[in-house]
């Protein structure tokens, strides 16, 4: 079943069913809630990035961590990738190095998803010092 009209048509009971299937302590609940994340449309993002920013915590498995990054984040990536980018930012210039990996994770899937326009990914650049994503 197609799920994505209706997670455009009702965004916020989309995001409620979403919570509901995180609360469930079965990977593959969490796996759809995951993916119906990334098809919820991000106007505004925030309830999407709270979201991903509790979900992908220390100790989340690491298949869920993959999900998020991947399939939760699809529509962020296509429709506000400038958003993506500054969580890439936060998570990369945190001292926490499990942050750190998903930041980069997430970077990546900017690079490797051929969804996003790539002329929005071609000059990144991370300040060493301080984390900071340069785009120019």
């Amino acid at each position: 079943m197609e799920l994505s009209p209706l997670t455009t048509a009702e965004p916020q009971q989309a995001l409620a069913l979403c919570d509901a299937l995180w609360e469930q302590p079965y990977l593959e609940f969490r796996l759809l809630a995951a993916s119906l994340l990334g098809q919820i449309p991000p106007v505004p993002p925030e309830p999407i990035i709270s979201r991903i920013q509790a979900w992908i915590q220390k100790g989340t498995d690491a298949k869920l961590i993959d999900a998020m990054i991947t399939k939760g984040t699809i529509r962020l990536k296509q429709e506000n990738l400038p958003i993506v980018i500054r969580l890439a930012e936060n998570c990369l210039s945190s001292k926490d190095r499990h942050l750190q990996k998903i930041g980069l994770q997430l970077l990546l899937t900017v690079i490797q998803d051929p969804r996003v326009e790539k002329k929005s990914t071609t000059n990144l650049y991370i300040d060493s010092t301080s984390g900071e994503i340069i785009t120019s």
